[in-house]
């Protein structure tokens, strides 16, 4: 069980542990709470996490703006290399390939919805949700 003393930005982390014998292949995350409301923005699960590092940084500052956006969005990285960014929609299939660019991505030819935007700046990968209206 999880509590929180200051529940707005609550960050939580759970460790499964390993065993030889046990393997898994999903996981199953469930809340229960007495009349409160309980919204769950992102969850990450990753096969043997190394501590936080360079990776997570580039996570943490990578920003899309505005979001929702409509016609272009812009890209903040920590620095101003290039970056190479894709879209995907929800089921996956590649919507804008893979190209070059400097902060603004034209997403003009998106239709509204939810997108995943991958972004690659040197050994640093990235994906965020875009809302496109």
């Amino acid at each position: 069980m999880l509590l929180a003393s200051n529940p707005a930005e609550t960050v939580y982390t759970v460790d499964i542990p390993s065993h030889a014998t046990n393997t898994y292949n999903s996981a199953l995350m469930y809340v229960v709470t007495r009349d409160v409301e309980v919204s769950i923005l992102e969850t990450k699960i990753t096969k043997n996490a190394p501590t936080a590092g360079v990776d997570d940084f580039f996570a943490n500052a990578v920003k899309l703006h505005p979001n929702p956006a409509y016609g272009v969005v812009n890209i903040s990285t920590p620095t101003n290399a290039a970056l190479e960014v894709s879209v995907h929609d929800l089921l996956g299939k590649l919507v804008i390939p893979v190209q070059t660019i400097q902060s603004q991505l034209n997403i003009s030819s998106l239709n509204p919805g939810m997108y995943f935007v991958n972004m690659k700046q040197g050994t640093n990968t990235v994906t965020k949700k875009l809302l496109v209206n």
